[in-house]
This record gives structure tokens, sequence and C-alpha cells, in this order.
């Protein structure tokens, strides 16, 4: 089955993006599972710190201490009834916000609908609001979606997306139309050649912003990629920029991964399962142009649990 637009450059993304854990200063997750089938999932983090207030008389040269950011968590269920091909996942933060997501599947083979509820129980507008619904379709060598957004907000939008697959290629595009204004708000396309265990991308969207990435899994346990961005409607020195990432797993219990940009920000990573169902993952983001400017510097940590 050929993947969605987002996805098809799902493992370079993965690469450069996920599991580096210095988003946050603190993340902590729990997951449990029934024994009918519903997860719950509780997370909270503490937010990203934030520069400090400058004290009355302090020269404009003084640093700043950075202050802690607030604490954000929120508590996930999800039911699925397998007979019917219904999955219902709430999710409530401590903002509280409350989203509802119900997905349809096996009414119609290969079509799932989705619709996506919010609403902000205690403020002046409690009222839940229908914020997406869409309809995806997939087939053997066709993967295509269409979504209805921000429905009851008076800004709706539609989007399409297409993917068709042949051999060891991936063509797709996707565009997105806002019906307040009536005019095409984004679009872009996308190449793709996925061979045994690599795959080259190339995309193109409406801001002129050119990617090119390659994935390579060089082995079971080492995956390495880089991507390049060139932006053609920039024209300046900062107008293209290059990534490499690499990921590495010691053993069945561990991986260290690491990226560096052209730009002399470098991010590594390492987590580590400390026992069945609990991981312990810390990382850390540089600026190797910048050592002494401490507050450019990134450190966070993540426990999660599988109970």
């Amino acid at each position: 089955m050929p993947p969605f637009f987002p996805d098809i450059s799902r493992d370079i993304n993965s690469l450069l993006n996920r599991d580096f854990f210095h988003g946050a200063p603190l993340n902590v997750a729990v997951r449990t599972q029934t024994q009918n089938g519903a997860k719950f999932t509780v997370q909270a983090k503490q937010s990203a710190a934030r520069e400090g207030a400058v004290a009355p008389n302090t020269p404009a040269t003084a640093p700043t201490m950075p202050t802690a950011g607030p604490l954000l968590a929120n508590i996930q269920g999800r039911w699925t009834d397998k007979a019917s091909g219904v999955t219902v996942t709430p999710t409530w933060t401590t903002a509280n916000q409350l989203t509802t997501r119900v997905e349809l599947r096996k009414w119609v083979p290969g079509v799932t609908t989705e619709l996506v509820a919010r609403a902000a129980p205690g403020s002046r507008d409690p009222l839940p609001t229908l914020n997406v619904l869409s309809v995806s379709l997939l087939r053997p060598s066709v993967a295509a979606k269409l979504a209805a957004r921000n429905i009851s907000a008076g800004a709706a939008s539609l989007g399409v997306q297409l993917t068709v697959s042949h051999e060891k290629f991936l063509t797709g595009g996707e565009l997105h139309y806002d019906v307040a204004k009536g005019r095409v708000s984004r679009y872009a396309v996308a190449l793709a050649y996925v061979g045994r265990g690599h795959t080259l991308t190339v995309s193109i969207n409406d801001s002129q912003l050119t990617t090119a990435s390659l994935f390579q899994r060089v082995s079971r346990d080492l995956d390495v990629g880089l991507r390049t961005t060139l932006n053609a409607g920039k024209l300046a020195p900062q107008s293209s920029t290059l990534q490499l990432a690499a990921k590495y797993k010691p053993d069945s219990t561990s991986q260290v991964k690491a990226k560096i940009a052209d730009t002399g920000k470098m991010s590594v990573s390492y987590c580590q399962d400390l026992k069945p169902g609990v991981t312990l993952g810390c990382g850390a983001s540089l600026d190797t142009l910048h050592w002494d400017a401490q507050t450019v510097h990134k450190v966070g940590w993540s426990l999660t649990f599988n109970l």
C-alpha cells in the first residue's frame, strides 16, 4: 500500500525529528492497556525555558537567566470496536481543551472517515465545534484523502492529497483551498524512489522551496540520511540548507542519534530501556558557532512507562 502524501518522506522525517528529547526540559508519559483493548495515555511535560525578566539597573549587555515554562499535561483514551470498525479517541488537556476524534472503518472497504470535534468546557462558548471531517481511500497503488478543516470556525478550508505508486516509484501531491478567501492557499508535489533499504525523495511547494532527501538503512543497527533545501524565491546565502543525521542501535535496548546542520546547530540523544516497559531518554541541542551563548543550548529528558 502506498503512503499518504505527508508520509512519503516518513523515514527521513523520523530520522531528523524524532527521539531527540531537547524540545522540552522534562517529558513523562504513562501508557496502559486494559484487557478489553482500551488504551490510556497520561503525558506531562515542562515547556521550554524562556528568558527571565531583567532586573532594574541591570546593564543591557548582562545575560538574562532562563526560567522554567509552565507544566503542560493531557490524558488520552482510545477505544476500538473491532466488529463495527469504530475508534473513539478523546483527549483532555490542562488548558481545559477537549478534543474527540472518531474514526469509522469497515463501513466501505478501503475507506476511512474521520471526524474531529473540539470543545472548551468552562469557557464562554463551551459547545463543541466540528474541526475536521475527512475521507481517506487506500488501495494497492493509490492513497487519497479529502479533508475539510475549521468547518465551524468561519475559516473553512478544503485539502486534497493523492499518492500513486508504480513498482519502486511514488509520486504525489496536495492542494489546499481557502473557502473564505476563494483561492488556493498552498500546494506541493513530490517524487520518491523506494529501493531496498533506501529512499530518495524530491519535493517542491508553492513557496518555491525545493527539498531533496536520501535515507539509507546501512544495516539492521545503523540508519543515515541527509536533507538539503533550496529556496528559489530567496536570493541570499541562507537560501539553501543541509542536514545530516544518523541513528545507531548498540543493542536491542538502546539507541544513539545525532544530527548536524550547516547552520552549526547540532543535536544528540541517547535512549535506554531501563527495564521492560520503562524507557529513559536524554538529548541536547547545541549551537556550535556560539558556544558561549548559553541561552541557545537546550537539554531535555524523557521517561516513558508502558504498563
